[in-house]
């Protein structure tokens, strides 16, 4: 009888001694659970994937941009021109006077059609009004189409590579920088068929003899 009374006596010591101790470590034990709640794991999981689909989307994006920006398309015009179409940084217009073959040219909006006009740098008029490169030569009334922005290719353009290239008279593109009118470059060669077109700012020369 003693000895069952001390092991009874033994028993319930130790279970005083382990809720003595989930007393203690309450806090630790509740602070535990908490960090390791799956509730957490799921709101930062849902935050991840969210972040996760922008960036995908913004990647999707700029490749498909990037896409359009390089696709080439060809095309045969009335007079049997071969035509290289750069990005979507081309217009077709209407000639409005006879255009030549790679010089730069103007645009100008008439009731909702865009039409082309030659562009000659010795006369100050034209200031501002450059606007891109005719990609084959076209009589008045007949289409032309023009590269405004990116690169104009035209098959034996025949330019000077890694140069700046001017505006020189009549719109044709060289690499000797003007002397009278406007001073304005096109961008810059990267083959003898090849332009990256950007126009800088038109300089007005000081030259009595301009137009």
């Amino acid at each position: 009888m003693k000895k069952s009374n001390k092991t009874i006596s033994i028993i319930a010591f130790a279970l005083f001694g382990v809720v003595i101790l989930a007393l203690v470590f309450k806090k630790k034990l509740v602070e535990y659970i908490t960090k390791t709640s799956p509730q957490k794991t799921i709101t930062e999981l849902t935050t991840s994937l969210s972040q996760g689909n922008q960036d995908l989307k913004k990647e999707l994006l700029e490749l498909v941009q990037q896409k359009i920006e390089n696709s080439t398309k060809q095309i045969v015009n009335q007079n049997g021109n071969n035509i290289i179409l750069k990005g979507i940084g081309w217009k077709r217009t209407i000639a409005m006077q006879n255009i030549a073959r790679g010089h730069v040219v103007r645009i100008a909006e008439n009731a909702g059609i865009d039409q082309c006009y030659t562009y000659d740098p010795l006369d100050i008029e034209n200031y501002g009004l450059a606007t891109g490169i005719a990609l084959h030569s076209a009589t008045a009334g007949q289409e032309c189409f023009v590269q405004v922005e990116g690169t104009a290719e035209i098959p034996d353009w025949g330019l000077t590579p890694n140069q700046l290239m001017f505006i020189g008279s009549n719109g044709q593109l060289t690499a000797t920088a003007p002397v009278q009118g406007l001073s304005q470059s096109a961008g810059n060669s990267i083959s003898t068929d090849e332009l990256n077109i950007n126009f800088s700012n038109p300089i007005i020369l000081n030259n009595e003899d301009n137009a």
